[in-house]
């Protein structure tokens, strides 16, 4: 009965402990981040982007330097990566990344080929 008792115990912590980190690591990409795509046609290279939670739902927001947004559609989010699609002038882009060190890097899958993608949020 003892054991039983702490093997329910410790799951119950490590439910709890995990839960906590992966609502921390949802929280520590909310808001506005700056990102540069060197590769990409000057009209992309650089902008925001917006990580937020609408009724319950992880959100993503692409804002261009011109003013155009775009939502992200496909968004995962899990630990310390995250991954999501747009469409961009009618071509799908497939976009995938890691915080670390609060600084973003990831990789862009474009019909023009893959690109490169850094950021740093926004105070």
């Amino acid at each position: 009965m003892r054991k039983l008792v702490m093997f329910l115990l410790v799951a119950f912590c490590v439910t709890v402990v995990e839960g906590s980190v992966f609502a921390a690591t949802k929280n520590s990409l909310k808001g506005t981040w700056e990102y540069k795509v060197p590769e990409a046609p000057y009209q992309y290279s650089s902008g925001k982007l917006v990580f937020a939670e609408t009724n319950g739902q992880q959100t993503i927001t692409i804002r261009f330097t011109d003013g155009t947004e775009i939502k992200a559609k496909e968004i995962k989010i899990e630990n310390n990566t995250f991954s999501f699609a747009v469409e961009v002038e009618s071509n799908p882009v497939k976009v995938t990344g890691k915080v670390a060190e609060g600084k973003m890097s990831g990789k862009i899958d474009s019909p023009q080929g893959p690109m490169n993608l850094v950021a740093v949020q926004k105070l």
